[in-house]
């Protein structure tokens, strides 16, 4: 039987002899989880709206546990699943080593997406940060300013006089939680709806 001597007996005999010894040793880890669940905002038209089917998967160890969380806070799982109401939809993928990765989906009405095309009181900056400032360009008079979730829960309601003018009225958002509303402008005989995606 042929004796090989182990890496400590080595080093041993070495640091005996006053050798200099230089040991590499190469490690690796997995890349980092990252998830896409795909595009940020789905249309809803009225028909089921299916997310999943563009999720995309990078570094972690296979195999992954797919999870998606609806706006009620109800847990789905599987890649793909088939969603019928409006909100924000949270997928968490884990991988084997008990990593996790998360990305969002707000699916809105597809009626409010057309009236949001003109954008002559565009909202910015979009996606927002603590605050946006919200245009008020030809308005006059008693202004409502809301914030709407996909859901259609009013977050924000603020009412004042506007006098008129090109100045833009600044709005905190930093209280707001990630994700997709609507800013309804509300002046005499105007409404605008406006989307706004706070990061």
């Amino acid at each position: 039987m042929r004796f090989i001597p182990s890496l400590a007996l080595i080093l041993f005999f070495a640091m005996a002899r006053g050798q200099e010894i230089n040991i590499n040793v190469s490690l690796s880890q997995p890349k980092l989880l990252e998830v896409d669940a795909g595009p940020d905002i789905r249309n809803h038209t009225g028909e089921a709206v299916i997310l999943g089917e563009e999720v995309v998967v990078t570094g972690g160890t296979p195999d992954f546990l797919y999870r998606w969380e609806d706006p009620s806070g109800h847990e789905l799982d599987g890649e793909v699943v088939t969603v019928e109401e409006y909100g924000n939809y949270m997928l968490t993928v884990t991988d084997a080593n008990n990593c996790s990765a998360a990305d969002e989906i707000a699916v809105i009405d597809a009626v409010s997406v057309t009236s949001l095309l003109s954008q002559d009181h565009a909202i910015y900056p979009n996606p927002a940060g603590n605050e946006v400032a919200v245009p008020l360009r030809d308005l006059s008079g008693e202004i409502t300013l809301e914030i709407v979730s996909t859901t259609g829960a009013v977050v924000y309601s603020e009412r004042f006089l506007h006098r008129g003018g090109t100045g833009p009225v600044i709005m905190e958002t930093t209280r707001l939680p990630r994700g997709m509303y609507l800013v309804r402008i509300t002046g005499r005989n105007k409404v605008i709806t406006r989307s706004l995606i706070k990061d």
